[in-house]
């Protein structure tokens, strides 16, 4: 337990304090020409000194400081808490220990109380929390496993088993938001076929009918460029008839003059 180690860092540092405004209270005093400010501030590291002082007279952990009617400081033993009992407060300076009772959902471990663990609704419990011993969690449940990355139980991906007289065949789901699947298929003579199929006879469609799409844009494509080609054919005969026929007409006219 740390807490003992920081009670006695906490009362060194306060002795050093009360060294430290010893010294100042010491300056403050010795100056002779000093104003009410002057003489407030001595006043008040004064008593802040005296009570510094006072808080530290028990330096063991075990002991508390108990101020007497006549003004004196008697060191008393702090109270232990009972076994049943968790620590609320530590002993320290004028202050004793303040115990108290655990929670329901709490656990004493060294007079600490701590927080019971919580096993969740996919793990058995095998030993529910006590007042002295945590919650002790076993295996998922079934329909679940165990993922060591995220440290909780996940379901169970669903295995589907076929058998008839030629074959037996083990189908399990690789991935449920894809509609692969994978087989393996064994006959009688031990030979193994890995088969791979869609799980979902709708997203067998969609493959269907995507080819399909892709055939009639290819279809499309080809008649384009069909009637493209009949186009630029024609053009090119209608331009070499329409020089064939100029030529003739060139002719006639040189012959008739």
């Amino acid at each position: 337990d740390t807490r003992p180690k920081n009670l006695r860092l906490l009362n060194n540092m306060l002795t050093f304090i009360a060294k430290f405004e010893s010294w100042i209270v010491l300056i403050l005093v010795t100056i002779v020409n000093r104003s009410r400010l002057q003489h407030k501030i001595a006043t008040a590291i004064t008593f802040n000194y005296m009570s510094l002082v006072q808080s530290t007279p028990c330096e063991d952990i075990s002991q508390y400081a108990m101020k007497l009617q006549d003004g004196s400081i008697k060191c008393t033993p702090c109270t232990r808490c009972k076994e049943e009992q968790c620590i609320a407060s530590h002993c320290f300076g004028f202050k004793d220990s303040i115990c108290r009772m655990p929670n329901k959902n709490e656990f004493i471990l060294g007079h600490t109380c701590r927080i019971c663990s919580d096993c969740g609704t996919k793990r058995i419990i095998l030993r529910n929390c006590t007042q002295f011993s945590d919650t002790s969690c076993g295996g998922c449940i079934a329909g679940f496993l165990w993922d060591s990355l995220i440290l909780d139980c996940v379901r169970q991906r669903p295995v589907i088993k076929a058998k008839d007289n030629r074959f037996e065949t083990t189908v399990s789901v690789i991935d449920q938001s894809r509609p692969t699947v994978s087989a393996v298929i064994r006959n009688k003579m031990n030979q193994t076929t890995n088969v791979t199929a869609t799980a979902d006879s709708g997203m067998g469609k969609q493959y269907v009918v995507v080819p399909m799409v892709l055939l009639l844009c290819v279809i499309v494509m080809t008649l384009c460029g069909v009637l493209q080609l009949y186009r630029r054919t024609a053009y090119t005969s209608f331009a070499q008839a329409n020089q064939t026929d100029g030529r003739m007409s060139n002719e006639a006219l040189l012959d008739s003059v």
